[in-house]
């Protein structure tokens, strides 16, 4: 025994009671032992001789002359359970309450605990339910939306993300209308609902389902901005290539051939000869847009030698092995 202390409270009529036990070497069962005597002030159980379990056998408060001034009641059963006959019972997947049938205070159907469970408490764990049932539903539509994905197929893909915007949007409406953590300022109403909500582990369920849907938004806003810098790359080399023709056609005004005065028929025949060739040049420049703007670069690096940049202009052409059927490097992970 290292040592007793005794903590008295006045203004509120309290005594704490510290034992301190010291031993080396002892057998586990014997520390569990004294763990469940010492630390329990009423019994957790009784035994089949009216013994109370895991809790002293008895205790007594004695004078200076050893006479007993007052002393437990944890052989008396019946006391106990009396005392907690009103008694709570949460699993998470079922609430149970239990009481004296006899009592009007438990049985009244208008104003007892029959009362506050079947309106109060039922709505409380409805409630628990309905937020892991929402968040089991939105994990389940992710993986059906990843399940159903196609790289291959571009309508795969837009079905993807179209999935994957609604359940950001119906994942923002539940947490701004049905996310909370407290349903009622009454102690045992909170607390019975903070039960429900760790014993279902609701609240790891809703950190998981947000990252999953966070890491999705994220993915698919940084797929629209690699799409887009891809656009402005192509229409970049468009427009460099395209202002060649321009200026030099263009220079001073200079018409290549005077056919204002030619017949109509003539014109529309010269119009889609130009157009044509013009709209094939186009395209093919938009399919060799990648390889041209490395090209670019390398014209615009003054570390090259002219050598490297000459290189560069002939690799536009020059077909990558294992890339049949792929116009340039980044076409096979369309939704990369």
């Amino acid at each position: 025994m290292a040592h007793i202390d005794l903590y008295f409270f006045y203004g509120v009529d309290v005594v704490l009671l510290n034992v301190e036990l010291a031993a080396d070497e002892l057998p586990l069962p014997v520390v569990q032992e004294l763990l469940y005597c010492c630390g329990r002030a009423y019994p957790a159980g009784w035994h089949a001789d009216g013994q109370p379990q895991h809790s002293p056998a008895s205790c007594e408060w004695l004078d200076a002359g050893g006479r007993v001034l007052a002393a437990s009641d944890m052989r008396e059963r019946d006391a106990f359970l009396a005392h907690v006959a009103t008694r709570y019972l949460c699993s998470g997947h079922a609430l149970v309450v239990v009481g004296d049938a006899r009592s009007e205070f438990y049985a009244c159907a208008n104003r007892g605990v029959l009362a506050q469970f079947r309106h109060q408490h039922f709505l409380l764990f409805l409630i628990a339910h309905f937020q892991k049932a929402t968040l089991l539903m939105a994990s389940d539509q992710l993986a059906e939306a990843l399940m159903g994905l196609d790289l291959t197929r571009p309508a795969s893909i837009k079905r993807f993300k179209r999935q994957i915007r609604m359940s950001y949007v119906a994942f923002l409406s539940f947490t701004h209308r049905y996310w909370f953590h407290e349903v009622s300022e009454q102690a045992q109403v909170k607390a019975l609902f903070e039960m429900c909500t760790r014993h279902l582990q609701i609240d790891p369920l809703y950190l998981g389902v947000k990252e999953r849907i966070h890491d999705m938004n994220n993915y698919l806003d940084a797929d629209s901005l690699r799409r887009q810098a891809n656009t402005v790359v192509r229409l970049t080399v468009v427009t460099i290539f395209g202002l060649i023709g321009t200026v030099t056609t263009g220079f001073l005004g200079m018409n290549l051939l005077a056919e204002a005065d030619a017949p109509l028929l003539r014109k529309l025949w010269l119009f889609v000869v130009v157009f044509v060739p013009t709209i094939a040049l186009t395209m093919y420049t938009m399919v060799k847009s990648k390889r041209l703007s490395d090209f670019l670069d390398a014209v615009s690096d003054e570390r090259l030698p002219a050598w490297a940049k000459v290189k560069a202009f002939i690799d536009v052409w020059r077909r990558e092995p294992g890339s049949a059927g792929a116009a340039d490097g980044d076409q096979p992970s369309r939704l990369a």
